[in-house]
């Protein structure tokens, strides 16, 4: 899975983004990276197959300009520069950037279809390559010249299109969304709302915390920065909606004859989450993953990511877990990229 990262403030958005992405690459991402500001009518994005550090060195993307903006890390999945986030749309409207995939969404609709008619449309596509190569494990819509595009593009053009429709950007994303589902997170920016990230969560996490009157968005916790928000809430699932810099607003979305999973197994998970960290050698977000991924029942979309993320909080606010960064090297690229891998350094009491 990927990592992300939204801030809405008084001070410049771009640096405060970075920073959030310096915190999190190494959970999941590192190999792909942008941001996306928006300020005065106008989006700014900047991005590089790469890390965060090569998103620096390599752009101004420390100097967008805005208070409000949006920003990503990518794992290690192959392509270039096309299939990096955030996405935007042809009209330069919308921007997208999303963590997750099809998973248990894989046969609700038509990609493909729907990309051909986009393009018969007149919509275009930025992420379009001869062959998704096989680092992709899920299957990229064609388009009718043979060529793929990553499906965060398609999504991106798609809630274009339904708002362009229907003049409403809340009503576009949850129209487009319905048509479009995806086990993912989205952070939207839309210049006809300049004051607001948009948001759809199907089930993967995303939480937000205000702190000295600015918003924070991100994958977990531990790209915030600091230990105790003045306000926090995790997002709710199967939602739609926006956050302000003073408010959250959420819309019930409804997959018909898909359901995300709301019960969540915190306590069995807490116990296997700790028992795993005891190993000398530690555990990465997927090896928590996997260890937990019996205990979600068969037939719908499962909250592991967020389960992880969550008991990883648990852990850091005891004070028994830490950390360590080292790098590893993509098979695709030989870019290297921080990995971070967790520990127990004590035991601690379960979660109430």
């Amino acid at each position: 899975m990927c990592n992300i990262a939204g801030f809405i403030g008084r001070r410049q958005a771009a640096p405060i983004l970075l920073e959030m992405l310096l915190r999190q690459e190494g959970l999941a991402g590192g190999y792909f990276s942008g941001i996306c500001t928006l300020h005065d009518g106008k989006l700014h994005m900047r991005k590089v197959e790469g890390s965060v550090k090569d998103l620096l060195e390599n752009t101004d993307a420390q100097e967008l300009p805005g208070t409000i903006g949006i920003a990503h890390t990518r794992p290690d999945m192959g392509g270039g520069y096309s299939q990096a986030h955030p996405f935007v749309s042809h009209d330069g409207h919308l921007a997208l950037i999303a963590n997750g995939h099809l998973g248990h969404y894989a046969s609700c609709s038509d990609r493909s279809a729907l990309a051909a008619e986009i393009i018969n449309q007149g919509g275009e596509f930025t992420s379009q390559i001869n062959d998704p190569g096989q680092s992709v494990v899920e299957p990229r819509p064609r388009l009718p010249n043979g060529q793929y595009i990553h499906v965060s593009d398609l999504t991106c053009q798609l809630i274009a299109r339904e708002i362009d429709q229907c003049g409403s950007v809340a009503d576009g994303i949850a129209t487009a969304t319905s048509m479009l589902p995806e086990e993912v997170v989205s952070l939207i920016l839309h210049t006809m709302t300049p004051d607001r990230i948009n948001v759809t969560r199907l089930n993967q996490p995303l939480v937000i915390a205000r702190q000295d009157d600015e918003t924070y968005l991100a994958t977990s916790t531990m790209g915030f920065g600091f230990e105790s928000p003045d306000w926090f809430s995790v997002f709710p699932a199967s939602s739609t909606g926006a956050v302000t810099r003073h408010d959250m607003i959420v819309r019930p979305l409804s997959i018909q004859g898909k359901k995300c999973c709301y019960h969540i197994p915190y306590v069995t998970a807490y116990e296997i989450i700790k028992n795993t960290l005891k190993k000398p050698e530690g555990a990465c977000i997927q090896d928590l993953k996997d260890a937990t991924s019996n205990l979600w029942p068969p037939g719908s979309a499962p909250q592991k990511d967020f389960l992880v993320y969550e008991i990883l909080r648990l852990l850091e606010l005891d004070g028994t877990l830490t950390q360590k960064n080292v790098c590893r090297t993509s098979v695709h690229s030989g870019r290297t990229a921080p990995h971070t891998r967790f520990f127990m350094k004590s035991n601690s009491h379960k979660p109430k």
